[in-house]
């Protein structure tokens, strides 16, 4: 026990913003009052993301993310799917998009072996069983215990029709347990794969990411008129900076975007024209909305005088790209989200965010970062 904390956090990296021979292995520590100051150049590598490039390969054969110490702390948030080989005529994903990644809870997970699904309901499949559809690829973490080398490949792809036609926010396929859903019933499929996986490393002592999830209301989404409360003070700990609070992806719908259906994925950039602070921080969510634009709403995560965390949409606009012109693998590959970071400078505002029409928020998932970590301290 070191004064009124406890060493909460050891962990032993490699700074990879200060690369110098001189910069070998560091230790990170958090004693005591928590007085030192972090460099200026610091970065937590918990939280760090990295993503792959190109299509995930079928087993055994592996797309390379490094080396890691363990094959479970690998982390996959998402990755695109589309429909390889197919024009965008006859496409399964009809745009292609970012869908969520989850653990299989089917199989064991070990030191060398870790299992995930990628999965999402994709829209208006032409061929006529749009919104019934949940599209599943099992994806496979396979880690050489001599040398630590990692990879992830592709083990097979499977399709289930849902019982009824999905709506609103039951077409996110993370209102799913999609462990289950690829168990019962879903059958073999071809033709779709996974690609460009996003992903985070975390070495042996690290904290592991605290994942939670939002709900909004069919309909009215998340709320523009009043912040909507999601963390209660007694839920977060002691250390009460929203700036731990990390947004990460969640589903875009409403009237201007799906037709109020909340498929595929949105991602949740860092609002870079806002200075972040203790009691707010800001994040664009994007989606490739057709062929033709990126959907955008902004949204700010605050804090009350009662420590409450509040969350609250404040802005939406669009920016028009096309991606998919002749069904290529290169034209397809433009539809992924990722791909487009420069959204808080490029986007221009212009959506309708009042409830319960325009462009809204159906789902947002999160990572509530351990208290008291060296990079989020003063």
């Amino acid at each position: 026990m070191y004064g009124p904390y406890y060493n909460r956090i050891m962990t032993y990296e490699y700074n990879v913003l200060n690369p110098s021979p001189s910069n070998t292995y560091e230790v990170e520590y958090n004693f005591g009052t928590c007085n030192r100051t972090c460099p200026p150049d610091y970065v937590d590598s918990s939280y760090v993301m990295h993503q792959s490039t190109g299509d995930v390969p079928a087993c055994p054969a592996k797309s390379s993310v490094g080396t890691t110490d363990d094959a479970r702390l690998l982390t996959l948030y998402s990755a695109l799917m589309y429909a390889s080989g197919e024009g965008r005529g006859t496409s399964k994903m009809n745009p292609p998009g970012r869908s969520i990644a989850v653990r299989n809870t089917n199989k064991e997970d070990s030191k060398d072996k870790a299992h995930w699904y990628v999965a999402t309901i994709p829209y208006q499949l032409l061929d006529g069983t749009g919104y019934k559809r949940m599209g599943i690829v099992e994806l496979e973490v396979d880690r050489d215990p001599t040398t630590g080398e990692t990879g992830v490949c592709m083990r097979q792809m499977l399709r289930k029709e849902l019982p009824t036609p999905c709506s609103t926010i039951t077409c996110d396929a993370s209102n799913y347990d999609i462990s289950e859903e690829a168990q019962t019933d879903a059958t073999a499929d071809t033709g779709v794969v996974a690609a460009n996986l996003e992903y985070s490393k975390l070495k042996l002592g690290d904290a592991l990411p605290d994942e939670k999830r939002i709900s909004f209301p069919a309909g009215t989404y998340l709320p523009s008129d009043a912040p909507f409360k999601f963390l209660d003070a007694d839920e977060w700990g002691d250390d009460k900076d929203v700036r731990r609070v990390i947004l990460q992806s969640g589903s875009l719908c409403g009237s201007g975007i799906w037709s109020n259906h909340c498929v595929n994925m949105g991602k949740a950039i860092v609002d870079t024209t806002f200075t972040p602070s203790q009691t707010e921080k800001r994040y664009i969510f994007s989606v490739q909305s057709g062929w033709g634009g990126i959907k955008n709403v902004k949204v700010a995560v605050t804090k009350n005088a009662a420590h409450e965390v509040l969350i609250k949409a404040i802005d939406a606009g669009y920016v028009m790209r096309a991606c998919g012109a002749d069904g290529s693998q290169e034209e397809l590959l433009k539809c992924d989200i990722n791909r487009h970071t420069d959204m808080p400078t490029v986007y221009k505002s212009g959506g309708s965010i009042p409830t319960p029409g325009g462009y809204g928020i159906g789902f947002v998932k999160y990572t509530l970062a351990p208290e008291m970590v060296i990079s989020l301290r003063n």
